[in-house]
């Protein structure tokens, strides 16, 4: 029962996905493959693949879902586990969501580079743990539409795709975040600018879904580089995008908070959709 190559890395994804996600339908598994883990493979290969692991009794088909071979889960997990341990800083066994009302964890990294990992996975697990697709957040500024690599826009992209619709605020209306926000023109993903100081929050970002939300700070240095950014850049010429990819490395104090509470949730909510509300009647008012 042992798989041909430790480089299958098709394999040992379905085995991983499966194992963490039991009773997974195809159609699942495999937008999980793009997302988790970059593949895009065919409906074919993956079919086939599937029917390989279960020949060799890795994985177990029971009806239209699928299941893992216990004897699996536990080598699977210990991979996964130094995996994002490397790639994080985290042992992915802690790197979880809080399960009661009221409970919080928090998350730090020493840069914003470094943080992103994380919010990724507390994304995802939301997304698809919870079947959690109503996301309510406010960004001070949209930092990673002026930065985003080629592989968190096809994150966001299958995300949207796959159902999940998002109402964001970014909390400056500055060139550059006005810029930023044409950036991101995604069906389902709906973005408007606030005023300086508008939304009454002390925090660079957060986010509401669900039970869930996500408070995100980082320390000054990083907040004032990124600020001066916002604030002298008048036309998209000016902007230095190495010398703007560096601020995402800056060392620096990052944190990530999840919690669970319905009363912040509805908070965050009505903090966000009143922009959404004047947006709808601005456009009925001007037909």
């Amino acid at each position: 029962m042992y798989l041909s190559s430790d480089s299958d890395y098709l394999s040992r994804a379905i085995i991983e996905t499966v194992s963490t996600h039991q009773g997974m339908r195809f159609s699942t598994l495999k937008k999980r493959l793009e997302v988790q883990f970059g593949i895009k493979a065919s409906k074919a290969t993956i079919y086939r693949r599937i029917s390989d692991l279960v020949d060799r009794n890795i994985i177990i088909r029971h009806g239209a879902e699928l299941l893992p071979n216990l004897v699996w889960v536990t080598s699977i997990r210990q991979l996964a586990d130094r995996l994002a341990s490397k790639n994080i800083g985290y042992d992915a066994g802690i790197l979880d969501l809080p399960t009661e009302l009221g409970q919080s964890v928090s998350y730090r990294a020493s840069s914003m580079a470094k943080l992103d990992p994380i919010w990724n996975h507390i994304h995802l697990e939301i997304a698809y743990r919870f079947n959690e697709n109503e996301w309510y957040g406010y960004n001070e500024h949209p930092w990673y539409n002026l930065g985003m690599s080629d592989s968190e826009r096809q994150l966001q992209q299958t995300l949207v795709e796959d159902g999940q619709h998002y109402h964001l605020v970014y909390g400056n209306n500055s060139y550059l975040d006005r810029r930023g926000q044409e950036e991101l023109c995604t069906a389902n993903f709906h973005t408007a600018l606030a005023a300086p100081g508008e939304i009454p929050t002390q925090l660079q970002a957060f986010w509401a879904a669900s039970s869930f939300v996500i408070e995100v700070s980082f320390s000054a240095n990083i907040n004032q580089k990124f600020d001066e950014v916002f604030r002298t850049v008048t036309k998209i010429s000016q902007l230095d995008r190495n010398a703007y990819q560096d601020i995402f490395r800056e060392k620096g104090d990052c944190v990530l908070k999840v919690e669970r509470n319905l009363e912040k949730v509805a908070f965050y909510r009505s903090l966000v959709m009143p922009k959404f509300t004047q947006e709808d009647s601005a456009g009925l008012a001007a037909a």
